[in-house]
């Protein structure tokens, strides 16, 4: 698996506002919120198996939520499980 997100590259008052940005681009867009975004660390690694794509992700405590204007958003046709 190829890592496509890793937050340990970035400075520490950094981290969470890039892994924000990113599950938005990589995934679908949320709002999310951690209780120490200087302590945050996340991963995202992928791999193409044809038209499938699959993801490992680790990463810290967070809330993620989204909202109708979220939705408005999806230019995606997937599935998560």
């Amino acid at each position: 698996m190829e890592t496509i997100f890793d937050a340990a590259l970035l400075p520490r008052e950094d981290r969470f506002r890039a892994w924000q940005e990113n599950i938005c681009d990589i995934y679908v867009h949320v709002d999310a919120s951690t209780d120490d975004p200087m302590q945050y660390y996340g991963r995202v690694r992928m791999a193409q198996f044809g038209a499938m794509t699959i993801t490992e992700n680790l990463w810290g405590s967070q809330i993620v939520s989204r909202r109708p204007a979220h939705l408005s958003k999806l230019d995606k046709e997937c599935v998560y499980i």
